[in-house]
């Protein structure tokens, strides 16, 4: 019988150990898969950083060059509206110079029509010839005040309509003086809005093919992030071979128990009867909102999805907690339970898991682990030290709480 149940528990024995160099072999594949893959999200994410730095740097040179292209338009606008007039000026100018050319013809002509009348049929004569050829000195004097007052008329007339004209002339060389420089400024100013439209697009161009780049990588960013959320998926399933492994052995010690009640006599406290699973796991759960932390610290990560730092649409997800702390800050049991297993998580260092009843408790990122598979602890022993994360740099310990294959939100339970 005593010799039946050695074969048997070594039978146990070397299942348990196939099991464990099997799970051994493949946390160290998936380790060097998520070392790997953390690297390129780190890159792909600080690639990602890069790009939109510099997309608004270029948005903003872009917007820019819009509102100097839209001033230059408003220059162009302005300088052709004041062509415009200076042209409409020009115009009404040579048009009134034409006017008052037909107005002085028209003086002179009266004024020769007035002389006609005057003289007659006469040939050759004078204001004395006119004044004495009246019959009476009156009217000698009206015909004298009426030919001067004649002559001053159309004489004032003629100089007003000259003064107007030179004027005029003046008034138009200023304005196609004018006029000839404004066609200057604005050759210039179309010039410079033509060189601002090429470089307007230039920049529309480089911040399309920075869109597009950043698009890339946000889908390779994505995929990672997806392949990250399998490959996180296989490490559940590790802890939960680890979990389907310590209950197979809690089944075979109790039953290897019940059949050598002759050395039940143990003096050593276990978690793993059926009786003390039961009670520890209520005990625990009665404890909920009220266990410690596992070690000082903030929470700098929550439980389940959460939006990227960089991409709203981008999510990350996270089956437990982190907590930054400090170096070599000490991390502890948050309850009483029993080590597991200890054993490596890719990307998070060394692991801890304790069971407490049908409750289970994993420590990540552990620089240095103090105890061993099978150690029964006590609420706050101390199970090693928190270890530096390798993307951030800073010492974090990312913990978990499951009841049994359901993952819980550790904040739930910690005081």
């Amino acid at each position: 019988m005593v010799e039946r149940f050695k074969i048997f528990i070594l039978s146990i024995s070397m299942l348990l150990l196939c099991s464990e160099l099997t799970a051994q072999q493949n946390r160290r594949n998936l380790e060097n898969q998520r070392k790997e893959l953390n690297k390129q999200i780190e890159n792909t994410s600080k690639n990602l950083e890069k790009i939109s730095k510099i997309k608004k740097q270029e948005a903003d040179k872009l917007t820019s060059l819009k509102e100097k292209a839209k001033s230059r338009s408003e220059q162009v606008s302005g300088i052709s509206s004041e062509l415009n007039v200076i042209s409409t000026k020009i115009e009404d100018n040579a048009e009134k110079i034409t006017e008052n050319a037909e107005e002085l013809e028209k003086i002179k002509s009266a004024y020769k029509k007035v002389l006609m009348l005057l003289y007659r049929n006469r040939s050759n004569f004078s204001a004395i010839d006119i004044i004495f050829s009246a019959e009476n000195f009156k009217e000698h004097y009206l015909r004298l005040f009426y030919l001067k007052r004649l002559q001053k008329k159309y004489y004032s007339m003629a100089v007003n309509l000259r003064n107007e004209q030179e004027q005029l002339i003046s008034e138009i060389q200023n304005l196609k003086s004018k006029k000839t420089e404004k066609k200057q400024r604005l050759k210039q100013r179309k010039e410079e809005g033509g060189s601002l439209n090429d470089a307007l697009e230039k920049q529309e161009n480089q911040l399309k093919e920075l869109k597009t780049k950043e698009k890339k990588l946000q889908k390779e960013l994505a995929a990672q992030e997806d392949y990250k959320r399998k490959l996180n998926n296989k490490i559940e399933s590790i802890i939960k071979e680890q979990i389907a492994v310590s209950k197979h052995s809690a089944r075979s010690y109790e039953s290897s128990r019940n059949r050598n009640s002759a050395n039940s006599n143990n003096a050593v406290e276990d978690f793993s009867s059926n009786k003390q699973f039961s009670e520890l796991g209520n005990a625990f759960a009665a404890r909920k909102g009220q266990l410690s932390k596992p070690l000082k610290g903030t929470i700098i990560s929550r439980f389940g999805k959460q939006k990227h730092t960089l991409f709203d649409h981008i999510y990350t997800y996270n089956n437990g907690i982190d907590i930054k702390a400090s170096s070599g800050a000490a991390v502890r049991a948050v309850y009483n339970g029993s080590v597991v297993s200890v054993f490596t998580v890719p990307g998070n260092g060394n692991a801890v898991m304790l069971k407490h009843g049908e409750f289970y408790s994993t420590y990540s990122n552990l620089e240095t682990v103090s105890v061993r598979r099978g150690d029964n602890l006590k609420t706050g022993a101390q199970l090693g030290t928190v270890g530096k994360d390798m993307n951030t740099g800073n010492y974090l310990l990312h913990f978990e709480i499951w009841e049994g294959k359901n993952k819980e939100d550790p904040e739930d339970w910690l005081n």
